[in-house]
């Protein structure tokens, strides 16, 4: 037993010594009737002629080349594509139906590849002793690389994966010169695994990019392997070419190609199937932006929405992000169907996690204005639970706290924002409020919002003992957040301080007048908003609001931009927190 695990495995003493039971087996076979003698000796040699006996001497010579490039592919476990044999026409009719040595499969999207494989992978190694072809391995590679540049760029990866990075050099450098091969690999995933792979090892693309660029057939070939690969992948690979200098008019040609019309339309079709958060990678891109530009404005809102009704809910993160860009791009509906969607099927541990805030929460709410009633409170009944508002209310900072609160308050009607009038709030607000006398411009001006934007949202805060203040320390506040010249409405930011001012000329004692062209800015832009074709979308409760709020603004400015208090006082609310 010691001779045999020396003869096909090692040292007999050491633990880590494994036998190889397939050349074992092989010799068993070879010295069958020796061995039922008594004679007990078996060597690798035995073996080998078993296997040139029982296999070698069946094939034909073009099969037998197959079988040695198959073992010496399976040495670094790689199967071997159909296109790279080196006798394609010979295949493996003897070895896969008579033998049983070589299994074949089909591969790809529509198994429009053919790959073979050893039944067993140590059957490699006996297989090339016994054709006395274990010197050529090597070569075998070379020779399957070269012949099909696909099997040649997978085997690249291979090489370097396992470090063998000389011959992994060779095969590189064969690729290199070869200038049909970017038109060659398949969709663009690949030819950008390839490019990767090539800089590695510190070679140049150039020859490869001009051989693309100086035949028209190569050129068109791309531009449909382009047009296959998904979105995501695509653009990878134009980031990467965009950024690599001798792929740069690679990138040109491309960008210049898929931006005609009917090709960008395809693109577009295939951004429309992509999961929300893929999308949101692509747009975020710095580079071909006129090109992404182009295919999200193209976007039909019918299939867009077929396609978020199906997925799984979008990724919170992802959805604010979109949200924002599709405001950006001039396509805020786009929005409506993943916030919709999140509505309907959010579960609660998707929320109740760090950097998930009220923020989110408003972003939702906002663009999911197709959904019910009943959707939205089952939607708050999952997610707003009192102890997630009680931390969202103590941990947010002051100036996203305000924004999120008036942002509810906008997307709300009155009936539904009892969940977030939690005392948890109430507290938060009143404690800010205790800091004014001490705060800068900013940190007063957020507390002034946040007191607004609690009272949009329903809670009201008592009269309590604040340093409010004064007419100097109020025109800093009112510069900081003046809106832009170019502005034809009135902004949250401003909106949700003007509802803290209105608030504090309520709680404060004395009366403080503002500056005059800062106010009467203020009062212009709320009525354009109120007035112009903007107020027309509002909700009824946000115009109730505008009414009341330049009415209030109004009689200000008949004191002399004196902040009066206002005619009527939100009466405290009993929410589910009982502010």
């Amino acid at each position: 037993l010691e001779d045999w695990v020396r003869a096909f495995g090692g040292d007999p003493g050491s633990p880590e010594t494994t036998t190889d039971l397939i050349a074992f087996s092989a010799a068993v076979l070879r010295r069958m009737r020796c061995l039922l003698r008594g004679d007990w000796t078996l060597t690798a040699p035995d073996a080998a002629e078993q296997v040139q006996e029982a296999y070698l001497e069946k094939l034909s010579p073009g099969e037998t080349k197959n079988l040695i490039r198959l073992c010496a592919c399976q040495q670094i476990e790689l199967t071997l594509s159909h296109e790279a044999l080196a006798d394609a026409g010979s295949s493996f009719r003897t070895c896969s139906r008579r033998l049983g040595l070589v299994f074949s499969e089909q591969a790809g999207t529509f198994g429009e590849h053919r790959r073979h494989r050893l039944a067993h992978a140590a059957l490699g190694d006996l297989i090339l002793t016994a054709a006395d072809a274990y010197g050529n391995v090597a070569a075998e590679r070379f020779a399957a690389a070269s012949k099909h540049p696909h099997f040649g760029n997978a085997m690249l990866g291979r090489l370097l994966v396992l470090g063998l990075a000389e011959e992994a050099s060779q095969v590189a450098a064969a690729l290199v010169d070869d200038p049909r091969i970017l038109a060659m690999l398949g969709p663009l995933q690949y030819v950008y695994t390839y490019c990767i792979r090539i800089n590695r090892l510190g070679l140049s693309l150039a020859t490869n990019a001009h051989g693309l660029l100086s035949d028209a057939a190569n050129r068109a070939r791309l531009i449909d392997q382009a047009l296959q690969t998904p979105l995501h992948f695509l653009a990878n690979f134009l980031g990467y070419a965009a950024r690599t200098e001798a792929l740069k008019p690679v990138f040109a040609a491309l960008v210049d190609e898929l931006d005609k019309p009917g090709k960008c339309r395809n693109l577009t079709v295939e951004m429309e199937r992509q999961p929300l958060d893929a999308v949101v990678s692509i747009l975020r891109s710095d580079l071909a932006n006129d090109l992404w530009a182009a295919v999200f404005a193209d976007i039909n809102v019918e299939r867009w929405e077929k396609t978020r009704r199906v997925e799984s809910a979008p990724k919170l993160d992802a959805f604010v992000a979109f949200q924002r860009i599709a405001n950006q791009r001039g396509r805020p509906e786009l929005s409506a169907a993943p916030a919709l969607r999140l509505i309907r099927s959010s579960l609660p541990e998707e929320w109740h996690r760090p950097n998930i805030g009220r923020h989110h929460l408003s972003h939702v709410l906002r663009c999911a204005y197709t959904a019910s009633k009943a959707e939205i409170e089952s939607f708050l009944d999952r997610v707003a639970t009192p102890d997630w508002i009680d931390v969202q209310s103590e941990s947010a900072s002051i100036g996203g706290l305000a924004g999120a609160l008036l942002a509810l308050g906008t997307a709300l009607a009155p009936d539904q924002r009892e969940w977030f009038q939690q005392g948890t709030l109430r507290g938060r607000v009143e404690r800010e409020l205790g800091r004014l006398w001490k705060c800068d411009a900013e940190s007063r001006t957020d507390a002034l919002s946040l007191l607004g934007s609690a009272a949009a949202s329903g809670v009201s805060i008592p009269k309590i003992k604040v340093e409010w203040p004064d007419t100097g320390a109020l025109t800093d506040v009112l510069e900081l957040y003046a809106p832009d010249p170019e502005r034809a409405t009135v902004g949250p930011f401003q909106v949700g301080l003007w509802l803290g001012l209105r608030e504090m000329a309520r709680m404060r004692a004395n009366s403080v007048t503002v500056s005059p062209h800062l106010a009467d800015r203020i009062l212009d832009l709320w009525v354009v908003t109120q007035e112009g074709e903007i107020g027309e979308t509002l909700a009824p409760h946000v115009r109730a609001l505008n009414a009341e709020m330049i009415d209030w603004l109004r009689r200000c400015k008949a004191s002399g931009w004196r902040l009066i208090p206002p005619c009527t006082v939100p009466a405290p609310v009993s929410g589910k927190g009982g502010a």
